[in-house]
């Protein structure tokens, strides 16, 4: 009986969280995204982020949680976020940044860039969902 109630809190506490809105389905492991990708020829969404850096931390809150774009770009697209300081877990010379966040859209076969990337403050919430459709390579274009 105390299991039962019990887990019943624990599903009414988690619940609203789960309401709360859609969030991206992050990938940490870039070589097992690109395999993913190859497999299901999607794109490659690839975020290098910093640790500790309040503009990559700002930029993953506001930009990816929580907006109507989450459901396409988990759906349609492989995404994978990277940390700028474990360079073995990506192919730096691929995705070589020097600001941070910067975000590729990548082809996964050819490992090519399907868009031009968004440095800093390019990344923002009213553009991506144009970004992501492939309807520019600039987001700020009609």
């Amino acid at each position: 009986m105390f299991f039962k109630q019990a887990g019943i809190i624990f599903l009414f506490c988690l619940l609203p969280a789960w309401a709360w809105g859609e969030h991206v389905h992050w990938m940490g492991d870039y070589q097992k995204a690109h395999l993913k990708a190859k497999k299901y020829a999607r794109p490659m969404v690839i975020l290098v982020v910093k640790q500790h850096d309040p503009s990559s931390d700002r930029i993953l809150r506001q930009v990816f949680t929580d907006r109507d774009y989450i459901h396409a770009l988990n759906r349609q697209t492989v995404p994978v976020i990277v940390t700028y300081e474990s360079q073995m877990n990506y192919p730096v010379e691929i995705y070589y940044t020097t600001v941070f966040p910067t975000l590729f859209y990548v082809d996964p076969q050819q490992e090519i860039f399907l868009k031009r990337p968004l440095y800093g403050e390019q990344i923002i919430n009213t553009d991506m969902a144009r970004y992501l459709k492939g309807t520019s390579n600039n987001p700020a274009s009609p």
